[in-house]
């Protein structure tokens, strides 16, 4: 039930997203429309930082890259030295520059959606994720895979922030993400660290899905006690930039016992 579940934090997000363009929304998750032309030039400037990614590499002297690169060049793409097991395409002093574009791009996003007065600090820079469909085993059993059920709050992260999910390019809706609502009682206990997110695999037999599928266009909201996984089922690959941002409201569930980090 929507007002007993996480009332307090699903309140918090309503007050977030009021006035925005709301598509769907959940207790813990909102998906926002954004103006084309502002999704345009975020796709744009994606294309070009990772077509920068692959110069540095020394695999291409393109500047500009067509979308069905990611399917025609994936073992490139997968092998890019500034990729790290869990997708993030890291920026460099070659691919600076280009970067810096996107993230002025996801900036302008941010700033159009005037939610500030709603937000204390926003965790910078934005990340640029890539993650291929296809599970490889060796990378699915790390401790902090993002394919295991997880809050980012079990990997260290405050409870008090609110996820900024942006897909951009690529297979987003096979390789997308799935989000599940816990029942409160039971995550009560779970605010905490985790050594592998495994832990708290369990949780999932009393949690909600969420029937809802990544669109290109849109921005989503994730409160941070949203349980979640990458969904990999065989698909391509998929891109798209995350960032975090810390609510100025403080609801009792933001806290985590004494002694975590």
């Amino acid at each position: 039930d929507m007002d007993t579940n996480f009332g307090d934090r699903s309140a918090r997000l309503d007050k977030i997203v009021a006035g925005l363009p709301v598509t769907r929304r959940f207790p813990l998750l909102a998906e926002v429309k954004i103006e084309d032309s502002l999704f345009e030039k975020l796709a744009y400037f994606t294309k070009l930082y990772l077509a920068s990614s692959l110069r540095a590499a020394g695999v291409t002297d393109e500047r500009e890259l067509p979308e069905e690169s990611l399917v025609t060049r994936r073992e490139d793409f997968l092998q890019l030295p500034n990729l790290t097991p869990n997708g993030l395409v890291m920026p460099k002093r070659d691919n600076m520059v280009e970067f810096n574009l996107l993230h002025r791009s996801i900036s302008e996003i941010f700033s159009k959606l005037g939610i500030d007065d709603y937000v204390e600090r926003i965790r910078m820079p934005a990340m640029v994720r890539m993650v291929d469909g296809t599970r490889i085993e060796e990378k699915e059993s790390r401790p902090f895979a993002s394919t295991k059920l997880h809050t980012d709050v079990w990997n260290g992260d405050p409870a008090r922030e609110i996820l900024m999910l942006l897909p951009a390019l690529g297979d987003i809706q096979n390789t997308g993400i799935e989000f599940f609502e816990p029942n409160e009682a039971v995550m009560r206990d779970w605010i905490k660290d985790l050594s592998d997110y495994n832990a708290g695999a369990h949780l999932l037999s009393s949690a909600k899905p969420y029937d809802i599928e990544w669109r290109a266009g849109y921005i989503y909201f994730a409160d941070q006690l949203a349980l979640h996984r990458t969904r990999k089922t065989g698909g391509g690959i998929r891109v798209c930039s995350d960032y975090l941002v810390v609510p100025r409201e403080e609801v009792p569930s933001d806290r985590k016992p004494d002694g975590e980090r």
